[in-house]
């Protein structure tokens, strides 16, 4: 590929996103990487094709390596005022063969580039039970033609509250925010889809069941309390996130029907999503849903004022 091509690619966002932290031999009279570490392997940079700085100084560089192009970022860390700490980025990669590399990357995992990177921004990082999320999503998609166009016509139903479920809402456009996502904190991920009714009560639903254990991985004990407090060591850490990896890339490359268990069943319909009426409780004189108060000789009052023991438990008001 050559330069042009290479900036058309990224124009149209033919890149798979990375987002690991890895180690990088930097040319300090030169100032920019030589080489790096990326999951056990060395990438030779042969040319920097581009450098750039942000607002917040961190640097971006466009290289080309004896394995492709990659984008790699100096990010600084400003926690500290008087010393700045900085780590090595690598963003994404260029892809060279479209349909051959995202097969290779997500088996048949049909999601575009594009998708994949605003899913992962969306939620912030990438994890086996987003994955998981990606995977309903594209079936709910494919077996019921939900699509953020006609999403609304669609109820989407969780049995978790996982990480999953925000790569389902992405996908589908279901969301909790349209009020036809139902989330119940069953610790299951169970998830059902069905058709929004106006003349039936009940209902034919795609029921979607997780089978396969791919999610569960065996950490060193107190490896992410220890990564969160920052006691960990950087061979530990990527380690970790090498396990995680893998369970990615499980996730996202072995067969539907290994993973996931297809019903077809029959649910009673959730009360249609209409606009709420809103109001002002009784007690606490705060906005509330209308359908969610209590009726007393005050007025409504709202489900907290009314059952005081359900509060979230508040220490500095």
């Amino acid at each position: 590929m050559n330069k042009a091509e290479i900036m058309r690619k990224i124009e149209q966002e033919e890149i798979v996103i990375i987002q690991e932290e890895v180690k990088v031999d930097f040319d300090n009279r030169q100032q920019s990487p030589i080489g790096f570490q990326w999951h056990n392997q060395h990438y030779e940079v042969l040319e920097v094709l581009t450098m750039s700085k942000d607002l917040w100084e961190n640097l971006n560089y466009l290289v080309l390596t004896n394995k492709g192009v990659f984008n790699l970022i100096l990010v600084k860390d400003y926690k500290q005022l008087t010393i700045s700490k900085s780590k090595w980025v690598l963003n994404y990669k260029v892809l060279e063969d479209v349909k051959g590399e995202n097969q290779q990357l997500g088996g048949n995992f049909m999601l575009t580039t594009v998708e994949f990177k605003d899913v992962v921004s969306y939620h912030g990082h990438f994890c086996p039970e987003l994955a998981i999320g990606c995977r309903v999503g594209l079936i709910a998609r494919r077996e019921l033609g939900i699509n953020k166009q006609n999403c609304g016509g669609f109820w989407g139903i969780s049995e978790n509250m996982s990480s999953a479920i925000d790569a389902v809402q992405y996908l589908t456009g279901c969301t909790i925010g349209n009020k036809n996502f139902i989330a119940y904190d069953h610790g299951k991920h169970v998830y059902y889809f069905m058709k929004i009714s106006r003349e039936q009560r009940h209902q034919e639903a795609l029921r979607i069941a997780l089978t396969s254990p791919v999610i569960n991985i065996q950490f060193e004990p107190d490896i992410e309390e220890k990564i969160v407090s920052g006691r960990a060591s950087r061979q530990e850490i990527n380690k970790y996130r090498d396990k995680i990896n893998v369970s990615v890339q499980k996730v996202l490359s072995l067969p539907e029907d290994s993973l996931f268990r297809k019903t077809i069943t029959v649910l009673e319909c959730p009360a249609e999503p209409f606009t709420e009426k809103y109001v002002n409780c009784a007690l606490c004189k705060e906005i509330v849903a209308l359908n969610k108060t209590e009726s007393t000789e005050l007025g409504p009052i709202c489900f907290l004022c009314a059952y005081p023991e359900k509060r979230v438990n508040v220490v500095i008001q």
